[in-house]
């Protein structure tokens, strides 16, 4: 993992398989952020993952970027939706791997 480097995943989301290809452009201790590659990047051209102390605790956030915000989730509630789901389903598994390699 370094700036530059082009990450691609595979997801289903709403029962549908989505390509998508990133680059990573910052990398630090705490923050990694990306662009996302066409032809997605038409309505989502960024993120970033952030992992803030808290205590004895840790609050991890990703985020992205929307064009369009309004109309898309008016035209494709659905997969608006759908999309929201499956962030928050992501977030609950990332954060269940999270606290069980931290018991280890």
């Amino acid at each position: 993992m370094e700036e530059g480097s082009i990450l691609y995943c595979e997801e289903y989301i709403h029962g549908d398989l989505h390509n998508m290809k990133f680059r990573l452009t910052n990398i630090g201790p705490a923050r990694i952020d990306y662009d996302i590659l066409f032809p997605m990047s038409v309505i989502c051209p960024k993120g970033s993952f952030i992992v803030e102390p808290k205590g004895d605790h840790c609050t991890f956030t990703a985020t992205l970027s929307f064009r369009f915000d309004i109309l898309l989730s008016v035209l494709f509630k659905k997969r608006a939706e759908a999309l929201k789901t499956h962030m928050k389903e992501e977030g609950e598994n990332l954060k269940r791997l999270l606290e069980r390699s931290n018991k280890k």
